[in-house]
């Protein structure tokens, strides 16, 4: 039997091990080939996400989308990266975790610290990429 648990865990390890290959040859010619893997597995979650989708009633998912943890901008200010704590930032009202992106390191981008709101950078800078639909989506940013 197809456990999705398992396999999107199988999944994340290797995605995992593939981003810090590519950060410890991110100069070297084979950072194209790591490249290429992960977009593959990337490729493999989509496909894994879909039968959920087709698995699950649009209510059951509801239900899911719903579970997802709430932030307001005090909470989202305690997951800055610091002292081993994960690294959130938040983008239209979505907050995400960039903890493992190699280019968020430490909790900071190119001078912005995690756990802010960042949607007029984001947009100003990546506004048709698909950045966000690679990075794990754990809550919603709400007023208060």
């Amino acid at each position: 039997m197809f456990d999705v648990n398992e396999q999107l865990l199988i999944k994340y390890n290797e995605i995992t091990k593939i981003k810090y290959l590519m950060t410890l040859n991110f100069k070297n010619p084979v950072y194209d080939m790591y490249r290429k893997v992960l977009n593959d597995k990337l490729a493999e979650v989509q496909l894994i996400i879909e039968f959920i989708e087709l698995k699950y009633s649009s209510n059951n998912f509801r239900g899911v989308r719903e579970s997802l943890k709430k932030f307001t901008l005090k909470d989202l200010a305690f997951y800055d990266g610091s002292n081993g704590k994960p690294a959130y930032v938040a983008i239209n009202g979505k907050v995400y975790e960039v903890t493992n992106e190699a280019t968020w390191g430490g909790g900071t981008h190119f001078g912005l610290v995690a756990g802010k709101d960042y949607s007029k950078e984001f947009n100003s800078c990546h506004e048709n990429s698909n950045i966000l639909g690679k990075l794990p989506l754990v809550g919603d940013l709400i007023n208060g």
